[in-house]
């Protein structure tokens, strides 16, 4: 809380200086602004209409920003390019659609990334995620946002992802065996399948 000379409280991001005029500090696009003013109620009332200025923007849903972009891109990419945008859209509008962007939080976005990659490969979760990061940057660029909330946003690696499992399921087993019956290195097979060992060491 700012306070003026006689430490009376002002409200957040006001204060008066020693020359008795009063700061208003807004914030906008990630830069603090200094505004200033000769009463506390004019730096109330200038910090109030932008404070209602940054809200009602934050308001804003990402379809909006999405569109916004889409329509920047026409004409200035390959038409397969700009479907391939609006395929990886689609998956990702079902999480976050018309949700307005002052409630995305990096905790959320997270976790909308950690179900795409249950779901889809890594290099559909991949692009999806450097989408949001082009749609939260134009966001931040024209004030919808303060803050990024992409930034520290992690994606499992392509490695990670594809052998996280390294088992065979008891059914896959019984398949295995099935096929490899007859065949000249059968024997071989089973015994890297039943003892672990690797294909050097067999």
């Amino acid at each position: 809380m700012g306070k003026d000379l006689k430490g009376t409280e002002l409200g957040r991001e006001i204060h008066q200086r020693k020359d008795r005029r009063y700061e208003v500090r807004i914030y906008r696009n990630g830069v603090s602004k200094s505004f200033y003013v000769k009463t506390a109620s004019e730096a109330r009332t200038l910090h109030k209409k932008y404070s209602k200025k940054q809200k009602d923007v934050g308001l804003c849903g990402i379809d909006e920003i999405y569109s916004m972009l889409r329509i920047e891109w026409a004409g200035h990419i390959q038409e397969d390019s700009l479907k391939n945008y609006d395929y990886h859209y689609r998956i990702l509008s079902q999480y976050l659609t018309n949700m307005p962007l002052n409630e995305v939080t990096p905790a959320k976005v997270q976790s909308v990334i950690n179900k795409l990659q249950q779901e889809y490969l890594w290099s559909t979760c991949r692009q999806i995620v450097n989408m949001l990061r082009k749609i939260f940057h134009r966001a931040w660029e024209n004030g919808s946002v303060s803050y990024n909330p992409i930034q520290e946003i992690k994606i499992y690696s392509e490695h990670k992802q594809l052998f996280e499992k390294n088992y065979l399921e008891q059914d896959e087993i019984k398949i295995f065996e099935q096929v490899c019956q007859g065949r000249r290195y059968c024997d071989l097979f089973l015994l890297l399948l039943y003892s672990g060992i690797t294909i050097k060491e067999g």
